[in-house]
């Protein structure tokens, strides 16, 4: 028997986010756990003031013509980009092997080397001992002359404690808390400096009392990733990163999910489409940051599931929409 878990737990987590705290139902099991995925996104309450809005544009471009919270697509399309000023920074990305595509795409865009698709083999074999056992730098000369660098750190998913399941991966390995580790792997970035984050946001505390394990199929920890979310003291985790980094922050959605390629989980059919386990963390992600001037969330959901076909398997799209990604990413800093 299936019971329906109502808001309270949702209030909870609406409290802390200043979100709606409309009733929410959420499928569970006997246990209290997440079974589906079926989560209303919240909306913003708060309508960003003109001074806010301004402050917010010392870092990024005005989205007044392009909501690339809401979707990223055609927010980049036609304007040329900076290569002088965007070679004249150095580059942090922290999260899972999509956003480890999107540090190899990265270096290519500011390489001026055109659309080279590097696999995920050679991708892991790159980053294998580097930072740890699964992240990745890289020292180079840009397009512009100019020498900057790229560090790419693994961190499936993120909270003020430690990932306790992932800890091989997981750039932080057994630190006890998060803040003190970010510190110190940002030690040599500065104000221009720009953090790529996609990692998923998650209550640590909680998702470790529940056992959960990201390491299982999206049919399973999706939803232990959604309830731990239930739970999120998000400000904390944002405010953690403003004062372990000290440049300007783009946070980019859970990459959709290509269903049609899920070969290691249930089918639709038996479970729903798994992308809805993230709609609510991308709600939230959205209104997390519009408190905060230098931090941004993008949504690249829309886009990537326009351009599905060039997935080579359930999640993973190295190559030209990585490419295409992350030129929009960089296209919304100010400067």
């Amino acid at each position: 028997m299936h019971s329906v878990l109502e808001s309270k737990k949702a209030a909870q987590a609406s409290t802390d986010l200043n979100l709606s705290s409309a009733s929410i139902p959420v499928s569970v099991t006997e246990n209290g756990g997440v079974k589906n995925c079926y989560v209303k996104p919240f909306r913003c309450e708060n309508v960003p003031s003109h001074n806010w809005r301004k402050r917010k544009q010392n870092y990024f471009q005005s989205s007044q013509d392009c909501d690339w919270a809401q979707a990223l697509d055609q927010c980049f399309s036609d304007r040329e980009l900076n290569w002088n000023v965007l070679s004249q920074r150095k580059y942090f990305l922290m999260g899972n092997s999509v956003t480890r595509h999107y540090a190899f795409a990265l270096r290519d865009l500011l390489r001026g080397v055109g659309r080279k698709s590097i696999s995920r083999q050679r991708e892991k074999q790159t980053c294998n001992g580097v930072h740890g056992t699964a992240s990745c730098g890289f020292d180079f000369a840009t397009r512009t002359g100019h020498r900057t660098s790229i560090q790419f750190f693994w961190k499936n998913y993120i909270g003020t404690t430690t990932s306790h399941d992932d800890q091989v991966r997981d750039v932080c390995k057994n630190q006890a808390r998060t803040e003190r580790c970010l510190s110190s792997v940002f030690r040599g970035a500065n104000k221009q400096d720009v953090l790529l984050v996609g990692s998923i946001p998650v209550n640590t505390t909680y998702f470790q009392a529940m056992r959960g394990n990201s390491l299982r199929g999206f049919h399973e920890s999706g939803p232990e990733w959604l309830e731990s979310q239930l739970h999120m003291n998000g400000h904390e985790i944002i405010r953690m990163l403003l004062s372990a980094f000290p440049g300007t922050i783009i946070w980019h959605s859970f990459p959709f999910l290509n269903n049609a390629k899920n070969q290691r989980t249930p089918s639709t059919i038996a479970f729903g489409d798994v992308n809805r386990c993230f709609e609510y963390g991308n709600s939230v992600l959205k209104c997390l940051t519009e408190d905060y001037d230098r931090v941004s969330f993008v949504n690249l959901q829309p886009l990537q599931a326009r351009r599905i076909a060039e997935y080579q398997d359930f999640i993973h799209h190295s190559g030209g929409l990585s490419n295409d990604i992350v030129r929009g990413m960089v296209s919304i800093l100010q400067g």
